[in-house]
């Protein structure tokens, strides 16, 4: 509203489509543009989310529906099974080319610009933790971006809210690995000195939100 120097709902109605792309605000917050959505975060740089409360589909903000759900013992809203899920190097085919071509000095110097931004030993301590043996610095950027592949298993749950596998339990009490030929395998604290690394520098509020 600010940047397209409207007040009302009526003005922003009567700008052209490329007025109101132009007012978007891209760079700064919410940084819709999402230059690092796929990329290490820098401090103090956020994506803004949006949720639309439509009044009808959405009545309310949901973590007011939640908070108010939580006094209940009849529940107005019913829980459902959710399945939540990440892939390793998940950014891969979207990297910017050029990165291909990066060498180790050039890795380590941009992990420095990004995580360097939230101070302390963050950035050393977070490419430790990434193995470069046989790899190559494009591979292991993905790595760490993406830390933050389902078939059959995938397609019964959405049919029966149910895993099939007996030993892939309820988080937090496990977590699945889904491989490249269709095995599961289940591990109980999956990356979890990466894991710890992100949330006790202060990460989890960079985390994808899309």
């Amino acid at each position: 509203m600010r940047s397209s120097r409207c007040d009302t709902a009526e003005c922003l109605y009567g700008k052209s489509a490329t007025e109101v792309n132009t007012a978007t605000p891209l760079t700064e917050y919410p940084s819709w543009g999402a230059d690092d959505l796929l990329d290490l975060p820098t401090k103090n740089v956020f994506i803004g989310a949006i949720i639309v409360v439509d009044g009808a589909l959405v009545s309310a903000p949901p973590l007011e529906l939640w908070e108010k759900e939580e006094g209940l013992k009849v529940k107005t809203y019913p829980d459902v099974p959710l399945l939540i899920g990440t892939m390793a190097q998940e950014n891969d085919e979207v990297t910017d080319p050029a990165v291909r071509a990066w060498d180790w000095k050039a890795l380590d110097a941009h992990i420095n610009a990004t995580l360097g931004t939230f101070g302390g030993d963050l950035a050393h301590n977070a490419s430790a933790l990434y193995p470069r043996a046989g790899r190559e610095p494009d591979y292991v950027l993905t790595s760490m971006s993406s830390d933050r592949t389902m078939r059959d298993v995938v397609a019964e749950f959405a049919r029966t809210g149910k895993i099939g596998e007996p030993q892939w339990r309820t988080f937090p009490e496990s977590t699945a690995l889904l491989g490249a030929s269709g095995g599961v395998e289940v591990a109980r604290h999956y990356h979890a000195k990466q894991c710890a690394l992100w949330l006790t520098n202060g990460l989890f509020s960079y985390a994808w939100i899309n």
